[in-house]
């Protein structure tokens, strides 16, 4: 996705631009963000404030410094929305670079940075500075209050299609805490602007009131998808009775990056529900979605999951192949020896088949390392202990392996067998150690003499 957001971001059409950055903050990834990054260069006043916005959750050090360089832009609309983000950031480092916003121009810059500087608990070092806080501040705010003329004058505002900063009123409606802003925001879904509609989506899903889901899913279904993603963030934060119903088939959307943010939302839901939803996604087309899905099952934290996610220790990218490792270990540190883990064997076999060298060879290694003898201690009888019913299943897998053309395999399943301690073995072996390929005819007479035999 980088190679052509960067070729976006490079074309002559504004709303291009935009679509870039819409998809780099959906992306996240450090290469997106640097792309974003470098967009704050960008001559569209209207492109500047949506990358600030989009790096808002952000923390890291080059983010801060962009936002710092950001304060000298030429638009007030943009050093606000920079003071913001340091506000949020929470970065006191950032308070020499808002200091002279005291002298600002614009009385909208002077007030943001009063209020950043006083959340930081700044004080003034010397009395000209001290004078300069009660004039930037300005009259005193009255957005906080409850009465009819501040309401109705943002309501106006946010009407306005003309009106270049109206995010910034849906951010004062939500700090207001009166109940008369949901009518309104609600009313917001409906505008042309997507980019207002998005951050309506985004305060409905910070207010937290329940009563806005019903509103909140038919966008879902919007054509544009940082609106869908949009949404589905916010009805995870609400977490509605009907959040994982509703968010089911955006597992299938067309557009990659509102997968991910789906199975995401997914994870965090805590429902039961959503394991059945999110195992379906280990097959997706995209390796970075199926990454996502694997983290969210790490969330959900059922160990139902554990077979699913031995299969997918098979997967053709290696970075799935990690993520499933990593998430294995955190669910049971000794999942080689769980039940879960044995049903995953028929598809261990199935991928012993396959045509991609990798999904073989970590197949084999996978039913190597279910066959490892302390994972099998304590088997009794077929009918009393299941991990009986495992070690045949591994030890015929093991058998067949051990005459699949591809030499590697053999030599895993040698190795394997040499571990898993079953006399059964003992004929496959002999044949073994005849083997045209020197590596595994070794590991064969091995396996052997880790069986109590000679050849």
């Amino acid at each position: 996705m980088n190679w052509s957001a960067h070729q976006q971001l490079k074309s002559k059409k504004s709303n291009v631009r935009k679509q870039a950055i819409a998809k780099l903050a959906l992306e996240g990834t450090p290469q997106a963000v640097q792309l974003l990054l470098s967009a704050l260069a960008d001559p569209e006043l209207e492109v500047r404030l949506m990358v600030l916005r989009a790096l808002s959750p952000l923390r890291a050090p080059a983010v801060t410094n962009a936002r710092i360089a950001a304060l000298g832009d030429s638009e007030p609309q943009v050093r606000e929305a920079a003071v913001l983000g340091l506000m949020q950031a929470g970065d006191p480092t950032a308070i020499h670079a808002l200091v002279p916003l005291l002298e600002d121009p614009h009385p909208s810059v002077r007030a943001r940075a009063v209020k950043a500087l006083d959340a930081f608990g700044w004080r003034p070092s010397d009395t000209a500075t001290s004078s300069q806080r009660p004039t930037a501040a300005g009259p005193p705010e009255t957005v906080a209050e409850p009465g009819i003329t501040a309401f109705e004058g943002l309501l106006v505002a946010l009407k306005d299609p003309k009106n270049p900063d109206r995010r910034r009123v849906v951010e004062d409606l939500v700090q207001m805490g009166d109940t008369r802003v949901f009518k309104p925001l609600i009313n917001a879904l409906k505008d042309p602007d997507l980019y207002l509609r998005v951050a309506v989506i985004e305060a409905l899903g910070h207010l937290g009131d329940k009563s806005s889901v019903e509103s909140l899913l038919p966008l879902l279904r919007d054509k544009d998808p940082v609106v869908r993603a949009a949404t589905a963030v916010a009805l995870g934060k609400l977490n509605n009775d009907r959040s994982v119903e509703a968010l089911s088939p955006l597992l299938k959307d067309s557009n990659s990056s509102v997968r991910k943010v789906v199975a995401e939302t997914l994870g965090g839901l805590g429902d039961e529900r959503a394991l059945e939803l999110l195992v379906k996604g280990l097959t997706d087309g995209e390796h970075d979605v199926r990454e996502t899905v694997i983290e969210a099952l790490g969330r959900v934290g059922d160990r139902a999951a554990i077979e699913h996610l031995v299969v997918a220790l098979v997967d053709p990218q290696p970075s799935v192949r990690n993520a499933a490792g990593k998430v294995l270990r955190n669910l049971d540190p000794e999942w080689p020896s769980s039940v879960e883990a044995s049903r995953s064997i028929p598809a261990l076999q199935v991928a012993l088949a396959s045509k991609d060298y990798w999904v073989r060879h970590c197949a084999g290694d996978t039913l190597r390392r279910l066959a490892e003898p302390s994972q099998l201690a304590g088997a009794t009888t077929l009918f009393v202990d299941p991990s009986r019913r495992r070690r045949s299943m591994t030890l015929h897998a093991l058998l067949t392996t051990l005459a699949d053309s591809d030499r590697d395999l053999r030599l895993i399943a040698a190795e394997g067998l040499g571990s898993f301690g079953d006399v059964r073995a003992k004929d496959a072996l002999r044949a073994a150690t005849g083997d045209a390929d020197g590596w595994v005819a070794t590991s064969a007479q091995e396996a052997i003499g880790r069986l109590g035999e000679s050849k």
